[in-house]
């Protein structure tokens, strides 16, 4: 199953998704340049944002219920993060008028609930569960390190095979050969790249299952960017 989502060259999904993509419309907060599939990583990676994500997907919740249900933020980072995700226009926030008034959290459809749905697909396969279900709070960190073996270069290049930090070094992705063999330390960690020893005590590195499946999850992030992130025309 890992093969399915090996990365070729010449395939319309390398071509597409190539870590050295660049838009030119802005759309991520207001700010000058729509948000790229490491950056949308990073996002859910970050604070609590991957939390509010998974919890909305059962449904709609009250301010005070999102807090209650995301454990170990504060309501005030989970206000921040939720407003990070509301600019991204990944969830809605609606008040209803009243005494007191309501405030409401939910998926915005299609676009929240796409993300969540890819997100949730790999999380099932990629990322620890608590024995209540929930994700871990330390697994989201692990796309952070996704986002960063993508835009590196490596993961395509290691996608053709196994490599040493030698021919991972000659790659024009600037990264020194100490630099390299620090990266793939860390990827190595987050579970995404292997080690093993090849003739001559020559140490290489390969993707593993959970690469893949990370791959799998930028293809789908970056058609989903496509959609509903970068503008057409």
């Amino acid at each position: 199953p890992g093969d399915s989502f090996a990365l070729s060259r010449m395939s319309p999904v390398y071509r597409e998704f190539r870590p050295r993509e660049s838009y030119s419309r802005p759309t991520l907060g207001g700010g000058s340049k729509p948000a790229t599939t490491p950056q949308v990583l990073r996002l859910l990676s970050a604070g609590a944002s991957g939390a509010i994500l998974m919890a909305l997907g059962d449904g709609q919740l009250r301010t005070k219920e999102l807090t209650e249900r995301i454990r170990g933020y504060t309501p005030r980072t989970v206000y921040r993060y939720a407003e990070k995700l509301t600019a991204m226009e990944v969830i809605e926030r609606q008040e209803v008028p009243g005494v007191p008034s309501k405030v409401t959290y939910s998926l915005t459809d299609p676009c929240g609930r796409e993300l969540f749905d890819l997100v949730d697909t790999y999380a099932n396969a990629s990322l620890t569960r608590l024995s209540s279900g929930e994700i871990d709070a330390r697994a989201w960190g692990s796309l952070a390190l996704l986002a960063d073996l993508w835009e590196s270069g490596m993961i395509e290049e290691l996608n053709l095979g196994p490599k040493s930090a030698t021919e991972l070094a000659q790659m024009e992705n600037g990264l020194t050969y100490h630099q390299v063999n620090r990266r793939a330390g860390l990827f190595a960690i987050g579970g995404f790249v292997e080690e093993t020893i090849a003739s001559g005590r020559r140490r290489n590195y390969s993707l593993t299952d959970q690469a893949r499946r990370g791959m799998a999850l930028i293809a789908g992030i970056g058609r989903w960017r496509r959609r509903y992130v970068v503008p057409k025309g």
